[in-house]
Parts: C-alpha cells; structure tokens; sequence
C-alpha cells in the first residue's frame, strides 16, 4: 500500500502515522511532501493510505466478511471482539492510532488509485471509536472492488473523475462515489450498495 504525507510542519506526526500504521498494513516507504507554511491560521496536513482492491482484501478480505456477517447476527461490537475479526479489530485500532497522531487540522483519507489518473478515490478518516473505525473500514473494503469496476468503466467512456473521487459512508454501509466527470465537468454520484 502506498502511503502519501502532505504536511508543513510538524514531522513526527508523520512518523508517528507510519509507525501505527506499520503494525497492521504493509506500507511502501511513505512519499512525503513539504510545503512550508505561508498563513498559521491554514495549516497543511494530510495523508493517504491508497492500495488496489486486491491488497485491501488481501489484508482483510477474510475478517471483513466474518465481521459483516456477525454484525448482522450479534451486532457491531460484539462481531468485533471475536477471534476471526481480529484483523481488522487490528487495522481499525492502528488507524484510529495513527489519526489521533495526526494534528486535529489534519485530513486522512483511505482510499483506491485511479484509473489513468495519478489520484484517488477516498474515504476521509475521522476520529471515533474502534467500533465506528471498523464499521467504516469493513464497508470500504468490502465496496473497494465495485468502486475500481465502476471507475474503470467510467474512465473508458469519457465520464471518469477530472480530480479525486470521494467514498463517504452512508449509514446503511454503502458507500457514494462523488466525482466530477472529465466529458461534462459536472458532479456526479454513485450508490455502491
């Protein structure tokens, strides 16, 4: 997985989010721009954590769907506490770790690459608890492939995104895909149920 830092100032809080993150994904070594600061009151901080559908399944494929399933059964924290969610009980704790790490003004985002476009599709990161961090990570992995799918259809017909693409989360699990499309320059969204 590749991870990119945009930042400032403030280098050990990038340390520290590769340090959390290392304990429960197989990052690259981190791309990290600096950009000094002009205005103290807009402050530069951001990071992305970007992998192919088949790396985050790879990670987590597994105790995702162990997870999902048990979470209709049992419920969100119970299904999170048992032996064959640990890995992603695992990656939501050291994403929450490595958020909380990071400056309060900061943007996290996880996220997919782009097809034929040096960006990505991604779901900011926000603090919360472990529960809300699972729950969050379990529908993004378990949406990742549709959303490559569906982009890289888009991308082929002219209607792939012009910039990044956004994955916000819906309370119901799915995700939306936002974009503006490169033909029409409009926005446009996607539900990936």
């Amino acid at each position: 997985m590749k991870l990119t830092i945009h930042r400032d100032t403030e280098p050990e809080a990038g340390e520290a989010f590769l340090g959390e993150l290392g304990k429960a994904f197989a990052v690259e070594e981190p791309q990290v721009t600096v950009t000094p600061g002009v205005n103290p009151d807009h402050r530069i901080f951001w990071a992305s954590l970007v992998g192919k559908p088949e790396e985050w399944q790879g990670e987590l494929g597994e105790s995702v769907e162990a997870y999902l399933v048990r979470c209709g059964d049992e419920g969100r924290e119970a299904a999170l506490v048992t032996d064959d969610c640990e890995k992603l009980r695992a990656a939501a704790e050291a994403l929450l770790a490595a958020r909380e790490a990071m400056p309060d003004f900061a943007n996290v985002v996880i996220g997919i690459p782009l097809p034929n476009n040096p960006l990505h599709a991604g779901m900011e990161l926000e603090s919360g608890t472990v529960d809300e961090v699972a729950w969050g990570l379990a529908n993004f992995v378990k949406r990742a492939a549709k959303a490559d799918a569906f982009l890289a259809r888009a991308a082929r017909d002219g209607r792939g995104p012009q910039g990044a693409g956004y994955l916000v989360p819906n309370e119901d699990g799915s995700l939306t895909l936002e974009w503006m499309e490169q033909k029409s320059m409009e926005q446009r969204e996607y539900v990936l149920a």
